[in-house]
């Protein structure tokens, strides 16, 4: 999760929430595991206004989403079809909305899952790449440094056993043409 500049150094941390709101709008049940969506907020840390939830169609048709207006946001589809803003989507589908909006209307088939993802535009160049955020193409890099080292920096995940993960190679030459200003 990209963080507001003033709070990128923050310490590593995990949280666990075995409970979380889930809201029920037409025939969908959404969870909110950060931020808040409508009237319920997660019990997750955040660092500025966001919302990530799971969505799930219990049985297909249309649901109306609350959006706050000054959020971007995307939804991204996991299983099953739907369809928002005259766009169909497919799993690995991810359609961008851009601030403004109050609402969303999804068509959802039943069984589909859902992921809604927004916050309030930082107002900064960011890359991603893998599983880090960045301002520069440098930050990428010293990233993945620490993470192939085991340097600590990420922090520790508890009660999970085996190595982790390896980082995919880096390709220096698509972060450059990324960069901010390029």
């Amino acid at each position: 999760m990209a963080l507001p500049d003033a709070d990128r150094q923050a310490a590593p941390a995990f949280e666990h929430h075995a409970q979380l709101p889930v809201l029920g709008i037409g025939g969908a049940e959404i969870t909110v595991f950060t931020g808040s969506l409508a009237d319920v907020t997660s019990p997750a840390r955040t660092y500025s206004p966001l919302i990530g939830a799971a969505i799930n169609a219990v049985r297909g048709g249309d649901v109306t989403i609350p959006l706050a207006p000054g959020h971007e946001h995307v939804i991204f589809v996991a299983r099953g079809s739907a369809a928002a803003s005259g766009n169909t989507l497919a799993p690995g589908s991810l359609l961008y909305l851009a601030t403004g909006r109050g609402s969303v209307t999804l068509t959802a088939s039943e069984g589909a899952r859902l992921f809604l993802l927004g916050g309030e535009p930082l107002g900064e160049t960011l890359l991603m790449w893998w599983n880090f955020v960045g301002r520069t193409p440098e930050d990428i890099i010293d990233a993945a440094q620490a993470w192939a080292a085991d340097s600590g920096r990420f922090g520790e995940v508890r009660g999970y056993r085996g190595a982790p993960l390896a980082a995919p190679p880096l390709d220096p030459v698509r972060l450059a043409r990324r960069s901010p200003g390029s």
